[in-house]
């Protein structure tokens, strides 16, 4: 019956599409790439304990302003 057969001229498009989206994906992944190398090589510069305290008290901070906000609704 061909219910669900696609017509040339859809794949064709769809070919178009595809090479689009391969071109903006290799570009978000060579930018993600070179954004981690280079925040890779600043976090080197810092020994583990520092990261650790600096990601608790940035987590501690946005968790108090979250706690913060909802509160702020039930005023």
């Amino acid at each position: 019956m061909g219910w669900f057969k696609r017509k040339s001229k859809e794949e064709a498009g769809d070919r178009s599409f595809d090479a689009v989206a391969e071109r903006i994906a290799g570009w978000i992944l060579k930018w993600q790439t070179s954004l981690s190398a280079k925040l890779n090589a600043k976090a080197k510069k810092y020994d583990s304990k520092t990261i650790l305290l600096v990601m608790a008290g940035l987590g501690l901070l946005f968790g108090g302003y979250c706690l913060w906000l909802v509160s702020s609704l039930f005023r």
